[in-house]
């Protein structure tokens, strides 16, 4: 009668390469379980990483929603002063020299110029947020207050020549309403003094500056950011 075979006895296992090689049921049992182990570990791993990068960004959100309050302040500030220089040089436009009147229309674009980078800094944070809160399953106001609808078509293609927001419309009614009411008084002034062939190339000057402006002026919200793509 035949001895029963011990626990011990040698089995074969397959390679990935296909060959075989002798092993024992010890064996198999241990590499099954390291491998469950290492498993495990990594998932582990992971999930801690993951708790890691969403407190950093709870962290990180603080301190975003507080420069986004400091340029938003900077952007109205600019608003504000806007609107006090194109009442100073329209002023002393309308009374004295028509070429001040036609000097606020350029100097306005610089300032559009800076309203637009305020504000679309805000819209670049605003995005990234907006991101991380998906990326991390949460809800907060970013999420909320994104647009549902987007617009496609000839619309999409024309949005930048009229405004999309009441923010947009706003700005672009007081910049361009200024350096308009601008134009009007320097022209005014010069042909009430006969200074209309002097004042061509200003004017020349202050109506490419308003058209630049209605392009520069912009309230944009709905893009995407730009990823930095790295090589594996």
């Amino acid at each position: 009668m035949m001895a029963s075979q011990p626990d011990g006895t040698a089995i074969e296992l397959v390679r990935q390469d296909g060959e075989p090689v002798a092993g024992t049921s010890t064996q198999v049992v241990q590499a099954a379980e390291s491998a469950r182990n290492l498993t495990i570990q990594a998932a582990q791993d992971e999930k801690e990483h993951t708790n890691l990068e969403r407190s950093f960004f709870l962290t990180e959100c603080s301190a975003l929603h507080d420069e986004i309050n400091t340029r938003m302040g900077q952007r109205g500030t600019l608003f504000t002063f806007t609107i006090i220089t194109a009442g100073s040089l329209l002023s002393l436009g309308a009374t004295t020299n028509a070429q001040i009147a036609l000097f606020y229309p350029v100097l306005s674009l610089f300032l559009a110029a800076a309203w637009s980078d305020e504000d679309g800094k805000i819209g670049a944070l605003g995005a990234y947020m907006h991101e991380q809160e998906r990326r991390y399953d949460l809800y907060g106001w970013c999420s909320y207050h994104r647009p549902r609808k987007k617009m496609s078509g000839l619309l999409a293609s024309l949005r930048r020549l009229y405004p999309t927001s009441l923010l947009g419309l706003a700005t672009r009614g007081v910049f361009l309403s200024t350096q308009a009411l601008a134009i009007l008084v320097g022209v005014a002034n010069a042909g009430a003094h006969n200074q209309l062939a002097s004042t061509w190339p200003l004017l020349c000057v202050a109506i490419l500056a308003m058209i630049i402006t209605a392009f520069v002026i912009r309230h944009k919200r709905d893009h995407s950011l730009e990823r930095e793509v790295r090589n594996p």
